[in-house]
């Protein structure tokens, strides 16, 4: 069974001011029942079985959201500040027996021997607060910058938190006075930007050694099998968000009344503390290990040219065409 809730809040205080407000909440329940009787097949050795495992995800987002837009002249701008939690939470239990008592009961009051049962939750979150300002002069020149700052449970809290920005701006030439005059030009413009963004697609405990239950023969000979636990993954305090910084540069142009236009984009993205899953020595005890290891570099040009040959009122026939040209180094 599923269930979902949405729930939005807005008040508008005065002209221009704005708050907004979201929640949401996801709840997945998933039941299994597999039965074997003991007639029939492999369960008929043993008297048939029984698996039974249900799983339980939960997710909640709540965020709250200020903006402010107003003109004063030829000066328009807009600012937003706002803040974010969400929380996941995965429930799984896992039952297994088998010899049962009466045939085409598949409950485990009917059955005798216990084989196997396990549990465990897996539950992350992240909190983050963030803002953006939007500025544009006279529809001619635009800017714009970002900030924010998400801590994710992922990591140990002393690396918990990560900051990323992004600053850009762009010219639109077609504005000048210079090129009013120019009637095949339709549009020209030219952008540029520059941003900080992470990565902490990772395990809930990548970061922590996680134990796991393990046997251990005690005695000598055949010994006794008794039973423990042991670590099962190598722990990482110093883990962190993979970064990656990205330069963008653009030029646009439209023509005859736009029905030919030009897209040329050059980008150079460089993406450090690579988070991976590397192999270590087995002296250790364990043979991989998650790390901020290795860079990787992406460089590239993509050109779209798109042509309008026919338009009314009633049809638009567009014809689109792109070329990529992509370099990349680990």
């Amino acid at each position: 069974d599923n269930f979902s809730a949405r729930g939005t809040l807005n008040l508008n205080l005065f002209k221009g001011f704005k708050l907004t407000a979201n929640v949401g909440y996801d709840l997945s329940n998933m039941r299994m029942t597999d039965h074997m009787n003991q007639l029939h097949g492999d369960a008929s050795k043993v008297g048939g079985r029984t698996y039974k495992s249900n799983a339980r995800m939960q997710s909640f987002t709540a965020n709250q959201i200020a903006n402010y837009g107003t003109s004063i002249g030829a000066h328009s701008f807009d600012v937003m500040v706002g803040h974010e939690t969400y929380s996941f939470i995965y429930n799984y239990d896992f039952t297994h027996k088998y010899k049962f008592y009466t045939l085409g009961n598949p409950e485990f009051s009917n059955a005798i021997t216990m084989a196997d049962m396990n549990s465990y939750t897996n539950e992350h979150s992240m909190e983050s607060y963030f803002s953006r300002l939007n500025y544009d002069y006279n529809d001619k020149y635009y800017f714009s910058a970002s900030l924010r700052t998400d801590s994710s449970s992922k990591f140990h809290p002393d690396h918990r938190r990560g900051t990323f920005w992004s600053v850009g701006a762009s010219w639109r030439m077609t504005q000048e006075e210079w090129l009013k005059d120019v009637k095949w030009l339709s549009d020209m413009k030219i952008r540029a930007s520059y941003g900080i963004t992470g990565n902490n697609n990772i395990g809930d405990y990548a970061a922590i050694g996680i134990m796991e239950n393990a046997n251990y023969v005690l005695g000598t000979g055949t010994g006794n099998i008794v039973n423990g636990a042991a670590q099962k993954s190598f722990s990482n305090a110093d883990l962190t968000w993979e970064k990656t910084r990205q330069t963008d540069l653009g030029f646009e142009i439209s023509v005859l009344d736009s029905h030919l236009s030009l897209s040329l984009d050059l980008y150079y993205r460089k993406t450090t503390d690579l988070l991976m899953n590397v192999d270590i020595p087995t002296i250790t005890g364990f043979d991989k290990a998650m790390q901020n290891i290795g860079k990787m570099r992406n460089k590239g040009l993509e050109i779209t040219l798109s042509g309008t040959p026919f338009r009314n009122k009633d049809f638009t026939w567009v014809a689109t065409g792109n070329i990529s040209v992509n370099r990349n180094k680990v």
